[in-house]
């Protein structure tokens, strides 16, 4: 057996960046924009520590999170995540009362303490990374792409972008109409401070 250990977060879209450069192939500003090349890591060879700047992923339902270091944001809160994140009552109600969930993995790799409210510049910290990833459309060098599915990323709503923009626009529009949809949307919003 072939066994290798890594410790970089890494993530299959990874595979992408790694089979272009296995097969020489040049990854086009719009493809990969997410994709970090492994094969140093596989091969035991000196790479740029750490490999990424952290790493952006979701829950079935699109509820992102971000993990830099230690420290993972989630971008929904117990109540939101409907068992995503979470198969039980793992917060008491303190630890559950919070717009997002942050767990420190070195020292609660269950993901069992939400650290939230301890730790203000580390969430600020992580969502102004995840907004310039947003903004640029990218995590990786290269030319700013657009985002696609923006109606799909309220828990987004700090940010300043087209993706917000389009939100606040919605709800606007719902309230102007008084519609049952702005009343959803509003919710929606409001579930993701």
């Amino acid at each position: 057996m072939f066994f290798i250990r890594v410790y970089e977060p890494v993530s299959l879209t990874d595979w992408f960046a790694t089979a272009a450069n296995i097969t020489h192939t040049k990854i086009p500003d719009n493809a990969g924009e997410d994709s970090y090349n492994l094969l140093p890591l596989l091969l035991g060879k000196k790479y740029p520590h750490p490999l990424r700047e952290a790493i952006v992923s979701h829950s079935h339902k699109g509820e992102f999170c971000i993990q830099q270091d230690a420290w993972k944001l989630i971008l929904c809160n117990e109540k939101a995540a409907g068992g995503v994140w979470l198969a039980d009552k793992r917060f008491d109600a303190s630890q559950g009362n919070t717009p997002y969930m942050l767990f420190n993995m070195e020292l609660d790799p269950g993901e069992m303490v939400n650290v939230y409210h301890k730790n203000p510049e580390i969430v600020s910290r992580l969502k102004t990374l995840l907004t310039r990833y947003i903004n640029q459309g990218r995590s990786t060098k290269g030319k700013p792409q657009k985002n696609d599915f923006a109606e799909k990323w309220p828990q987004i709503n700090w940010t300043e972008n087209p993706v917000t923009r389009y939100f606040k626009a919605k709800l606007d529009s719902a309230r102007n109409h008084n519609g049952f949809c702005g009343i959803s949307l509003e919710n929606k919003l409001q579930t993701f401070p």
